[in-house]
């Protein structure tokens, strides 16, 4: 049972996760599946900011940009009673999922998602899952928190769970269970072309009290959806517990949309219903929501009380707990209809839950008395030792230290506290977890917030390391690019915070793709066509905007409010892109004839509007190209919401100057396959022949060689932490096989991520995992031993397993999911800097025979040397599945 997390959605039909994606993108011939995409997208409040236990819980989801308020014009009667100024709004940028992510993640546990579970079984030791859309591969988890409406959890429906995991759930619990009430609704979202229907209403969002349907919203607006859908999305609800209640019918869905279609026609004549592009109906009997609990009122204890004033409850059932693991119910399982508010809080409770059961926040020693260098601690001697300061406690102050965060009186007192941390993924415990509890308990203000970024990987994905030869120093890709052009590759190649796999041919495609060929020849082709000035605009709507700015605004900021950076730049490539084919559209260059002249003139005069405006939006990402665009069009920057959203921002008459190119194509490495494969072949016949020849003059000549190589004198440093002199890194057998000679010895191929693929592994785990349970397990392997000959069959590494003191148990160790093939394991605190020593130094300097006799796992089962845990370069610990204070080897 390892140390992880999974969430376990309602299933796909009954959990209204059949969204219309395809839809908006033009491709029309069926829906496919996108997360939340037509779920609910903000959340509604009537808690003030000064609400005891709502208003924190608020606060630290704007902070973190999973909420921000929602701008839109909400209409009608709520179900909280009214639209007015009490009701706060936010909207959900990566939809109401991400709330539970942000609650759950923060608990330190590794967190995966789960669709459409079909099975669950409590079993004695783990909890097996059966869903359609979990990972490949998915160990077995220590929590599983279900979402499911209570009618699923009990099986008493269509798309019911099966298995045996509510066989120890509390009596009481089961009897609340089957107590509580649910309604059915359903949903229609109702596509039109955009160019032929836009949205009459100033409203986003409108509730009716009365009839079927209950609940309409401009879905497009609500998301924040892309300028470029082609189709504008409108979803309709029958409403949440009143509405259409069709349960006797087999299929209702034809039945239902035309009930709503029809009332929409009266409530809202002005869209035009009837010629929607295209509907989708879904939401019916098995998208349960909450409305009671037995006929009356109070509900139990686990759910969210109605009143402001109520008092906080659970906000999770706990389902099980045992020896085989967790099991929660939460989300909109315990929230009454409607109830933001109750999913909200149930996040954060299960959240709670997580931390208490796995006992993330331990007590931390901020001294070590296992080394000398450091600043001393001003305390006596600990065991004979003089204590020096724990190095991340002594860093950390430097933070306020540095800008004289404790003295008003100085002038650079003003950057603390400051607004944002940004520090890197292996780092953010010691800033997230670490530093706001050192400021905590000094009463000092805290950060508003720490941002983590990924690392910049190799092209194939691992790490950069000097052993791997996949360096990439930054002044040489300097010399062979322009700034502009890596700053715009490392922002946009990956969402930030994730990784970026470095390539100079992705590089090299994307400059050409986006830059030279989007860009710069949108910029080259506005300044050669307008004549040397900027052309009059002439009449207002001569000719369309090539892109809807006021969106861009305000996608592009909210992105950046975020650390979205990637997907600012996304926006800004896809707006370049729009007026690329509106130019190519309209061919104001075919435009000869003099009653074209005007028309002309128009479009050349927007075009060069648009430039000037993509400049802007470019300028963060590629500084120097957008002043040279400035340059280009005589035209200062100026603020971006002061710029004008009818394109209505240059000078007429003022000098265009048609200088050099913006962007110069970069050489992209063209590959001969068939002269490759030609010198693979004549390369093997080389071999072959120089092979044949050595067989013919015997071994001496071999045998001379090895004389002639210089022996490698071998020295230790001293300076140098013992355990970084291994090489351990998280692996996963790819085959296994039994050992054509020893009865308990398995042979393995392991991919610990070389990049000359899997290595073979000898274990003698046969005694103690089936072939089938061995094969796809992910473990920790010791990557530079000596390879050894174990009865005819080389080892090349060693798996890590706990063993109890007779020696009878023995299993391997636990990696979470969240690690990557090849990450590199070191003890807590310990920099990934130093370089593991060669197979030859650690077989000489007996490294691995120092390094076992201080690793076993503690209390907790965690994996320790010398007391100190280890963890992964993202700072993930690692369990063994039942052995606590157990030896490893």
């Amino acid at each position: 049972m390892g140390l992880s997390v999974r969430v376990l959605e309602k299933s796909r039909g009954a959990g209204g996760r059949m969204a219309t994606h395809a839809f908006r993108r033009g491709e029309r011939s069926s829906p496919i599946l996108a997360h939340a995409d037509l779920g609910a997208q903000y959340v509604t409040t009537r808690s003030s900011p000064d609400h005891p236990f709502l208003g924190p819980l608020y606060k630290r989801l704007t902070d973190a940009g999973v909420l921000i308020p929602f701008t839109g014009e909400v209409a009608g009667a709520n179900p909280y009673g009214g639209a007015g100024p009490e009701i706060r709004h936010f909207a959900a940028p990566k939809g109401m999922r991400s709330i539970a992510e942000y609650f759950l993640q923060s608990s330190s546990v590794p967190v995966d998602w789960g669709v459409a579970v079909e099975d669950l079984a409590l079993e004695a030791t783990q909890i097996a899952v059966s869903a359609k859309e979990l990972p490949e591969e998915a160990n077995s988890p220590s929590v599983v928190v279900l979402t499911q409406p209570v009618q699923q959890i009990l099986g008493a429906s269509k798309f019911g769970l099966r298995g045996s995991f509510l066989k120890d759930t509390d009596e009481k619990v089961m009897t609340g269970l089957k107590q509580v009430e649910y309604s059915s609704r359903f949903a229609v979202a109702y596509f039109f072309d955009k160019s032929k229907v836009s949205w009459p209403f100033s409203w986003t969002v409108k509730y009716f009290d009365k009839g079927d349907v209950r609940y309409v919203a401009h879905d497009t607006a609500r998301r924040g959806g892309a300028t470029d859908e082609p189709l504008m999305a409108v979803l309709v609800h029958s409403g949440v517990p009143l509405g259409i209640k069709l349960s006797d019918e087999e299929d209702p869905f034809p039945t239902a949309a035309a009930k709503m279609q029809t009332e929409l026609e009266e409530k809202l004549p002005e869209l035009p219903w009837a010629t929607a592009e295209g509907s989708k109906v879904h939401k019916w009997k098995y998208s349960q929501v909450y409305i009671g609990y037995g006929g009356q009122k109070p509900s139990p204890s686990w759910v969210w009380p109605m009143t402001e004033t109520g008092s906080p409850q659970s906000g999770c059932v706990e389902l099980f707990r045992g020896a085989g693991g967790l099991g929660l119910l939460c989300g909109d399982a315990v929230a009454p209809a409607s109830n933001f508010e109750g999913c909200v809080y149930s996040a954060f409770k299960a959240a709670e839950v997580l931390r208490s059961h796995f006992g993330c926040l331990r007590d931390l020693s901020i001294s070590r008395g296992t080394f000398d260098w450091g600043v001393s601690c001003p305390e006596e001697l600990v065991d004979g030792k003089q204590h020096v300061m724990y190095v991340w406690f002594d860093a950390l102050i430097n933070y306020m230290s540095g800008v004289d965060g404790t003295d008003a009186s100085k002038p650079l007192s003003r950057f603390w506290p400051a607004n944002m941390h940004i520090v890197g993924k292996d780092i953010h415990w010691f800033h997230a977890v670490i530093w706001p509890a050192m400021l905590m308990s000094a009463g000092m203000a805290l950060p508003k917030s720490v941002v983590v970024h990924g690392f910049i990987a190799g092209a194939d994905g691992r790490k950069m390391s000097k052993s791997l030869g996949n360096v990439v120093d930054p002044h040489d890709m300097l010399d062979k690019f322009p700034c502009d052009t890596l700053r715009w590759y490392l922002c946009r190649e990956a969402t930030f915070g994730d990784d970026v796999r470095f390539s100079e041919d992705s590089l090299r495609l994307m400059h050409n793709a986006e830059l030279c060929d989007n860009l710069g020849n949108l910029v080259n082709r506005a300044v050669s066509l307008c004549g040397g000035s900027v052309p009059k605009a002439g009449k207002k709507d001569l000719v369309s905007h090539p892109f809807n700015l006021k969106e861009l605004k305000t996608g592009v900021r909210d992105a950046f409010e975020s650390y979205r950076l990637s997907d600012a730049a996304d926006l800004t490539v896809r707006a370049a892109g729009q007026t690329n084919k509106w130019i190519a559209d309209l061919e104001p260059w075919k435009m000869k004839d003099a009653e074209k002249q005007e028309l002309r003139a128009a479009c050349l005069r927007k075009l060069l509007e648009a430039v000037y405006v993509l400049a802007h939006f470019f300028a963060p990402f590629i500084p120097t190209a957008a002043e040279a665009i400035f340059a280009k069009l005589g035209e200062a920057a100026r603020p971006i919401p002061d710029l004008s959203d009818d394109f209505q921002n240059l000078t007429e008459g003022k000098e265009v100057k048609a200088t050099s190119l913006l962007f110069s194509q970069l050489e992209v490495k063209k590959v001969d396959v068939e002269a490759a494969t030609e010198k693979k072949v004549q390369d093997k016949k080389a071999a072959a022949k120089a092979d044949a020849k050595e067989g013919k003059e015997g071994k001496p000549k071999a045998k001379a060689k090895e004389e002639k190589k210089a022996k490698v004198e071998i020295k230790d440093d001293p300076n140098q932490p013992l355990f970084s002199k291994l090489d351990i890194r998280v692996g996963k057998i790819v085959k296994a096989w039994n050992h054509p000679k020893a009865d308990r010895l398995y042979v393995e191929e392991i991919d610990v991520g070389d990049p000359d693929g899997p290595r073979q592994v000898i274990s003698g785990l046969r005694e103690h995992y089936t072939l089938k349970e061995f094969e796809g397990k992910r473990l920790l392997a010791i990557c530079n031993l000596m390879p050894a000959k174990m009865i005819g069959v080389t080892s090349h590494g060693m798996v890590l397993c706990a063993k109890s003191a007779d020696k009878k148990v023995v299993e391997l160790i636990n990696v979470p999911e969240s690690c990557k093939i090849g990450d590199r394991v070191l003890p807590e605190g310990v920099p990934a800097t130093w370089a593991p020593f060669t197979p030859e130094a650690v077989k000489e300097l007996k490294i691995w025979e120092a390094v076992v006799k201080e690793m076993r796992t503690d209390a907790t089962r965690t994996v320790c040397f010398d007391g100190k845990p280890l963890v992964s370069a993202t700072g993930e610990k690692f369990l063994a599945p039942t052995q606590a204070e157990a030896e490893i080897g």
